[in-house]
């Protein structure tokens, strides 16, 4: 009888370890990407997805104010302009956002244009830089995937569910070895 039960245990043990890792993983999928966003300056006129006024980059302090929801995008985007003066001075301003990949099609239903959005994956997942000789300047554009991956000194809530779920996994595993 000793055994049954604690055959019944370790099975137990190992339906509630899968249930664990499967929800962890899925945890991060459940609602839109999220990325942080910011501006060059605080302007109204420049609005984010629920018509909040998107807060200025130099007063960027990791809050949730500085985080919204990329409903359009799969991937977050961190842009750095660099203007080259003179002397070898250079000014950078940075901004942070969702990718743009919203993609609206029209067609025609019953006499009228009716919009379809979607999304398009278009953009590799890295940093392009382009040059602007004209100008003397640079624009480094780098795309990245997961929940607020745009800004690096903070980890994305998928390497917080990752971390979680292994951390589950070895004290369980601890516990039955």
């Amino acid at each position: 009888m000793a055994k049954t039960a604690a055959a019944l245990h370790q099975g137990f043990s190992i339906k509630i370890i899968q249930i664990l890792v499967i929800s962890g993983l899925l945890a991060d999928r459940s609602i839109a990407l999220q990325c942080f966003s910011c501006g060059v300056t605080n302007d109204e006129t420049k609005t984010n997805t629920h018509n909040d006024v998107i807060p200025i980059c130099s007063k960027f302090d990791g809050s949730s104010r500085f985080v919204v929801e990329c409903p359009f995008s799969t991937m977050c985007l961190r842009t750095v302009h660099t203007m080259y003066l003179k002397h070898g001075i250079k000014q950078q301003t940075t901004t942070l956002s969702c990718a743009q990949q919203k993609y609206t099609e029209y067609k025609l239903e019953n006499k009228n244009w009716v919009p379809n959005d979607f999304v398009k994956e278009v953009y590799p997942e890295g940093c392009i830089v382009e040059p602007n000789d004209l100008l003397a300047s640079t624009k480094m554009s780098c795309y990245c995937r997961g929940h607020l991956c745009n800004f690096a000194n903070r980890p994305t809530m998928e390497a917080k569910t990752k971390t979680f779920v292994f951390l589950i996994i070895i004290i369980l595993l601890k516990n039955y070895f």
